[in-house]
């Protein structure tokens, strides 16, 4: 299942807001980094996206109101809006819920599916907190504040312990 996991954007190491490539990792402020998923030579691109002030007060909000939230879906670009609304459970939330939704909407296009497994959970630790391999094609996590996603490049893994 493919996943989206809400928990601040890291600092913006693009250049002028180009894409930047640093050992397999494309990163850029511009969202059409995101399709650099597919060069043979990424293993991870980074859009380091702006928040607007209206979204990161939602964000405040909702985690000053919801210290342990967490539920996962199954969702379309069409049922996002809803779903998301509903489980994050406050009207107060909308330019939240639409956020989310656009990221959904993005993933599904971006790799031409029609539905997306969504997780929504508010992290105070490490959600896993030792090593392994997905085993999904590809992950989109986006952190909305705190500490980013932590990751290894492919030549920084000892392979040699896995199956």
């Amino acid at each position: 299942m493919n996943s989206l996991n809400l928990a601040h954007p890291p600092n913006d190491n693009s250049v002028n807001g180009r894409e930047v490539e640093i050992g397999g990792v494309m990163k850029s402020g511009e969202p059409r980094v995101l399709t650099n998923i597919y060069r043979e030579d990424t293993n991870i691109v980074v859009w380091q996206r702006k928040l607007s002030g209206t979204l990161r007060q939602a964000v405040d909000g909702f985690l000053k109101a919801n210290t342990n939230f967490e539920t996962s879906m199954t969702v379309t670009p069409q049922s996002a809006l809803l779903s998301v609304s509903e489980a994050l459970g406050d009207t107060d939330q909308s330019e939240l819920s639409e956020n989310i939704t656009e990221l959904v909407d993005m993933f599904c296009c971006l790799f031409e599916i029609k539905r997306a497994g969504l997780r929504l959970a508010i992290l105070d630790r490490a959600m896993c907190p030792k090593f392994h391999a997905d085993k999904v094609p590809c992950r989109l996590v986006t952190t909305f504040q705190g500490v980013a996603t932590e990751w290894l490049p492919h030549q920084a893994v000892n392979r040699s312990k896995l199956g």
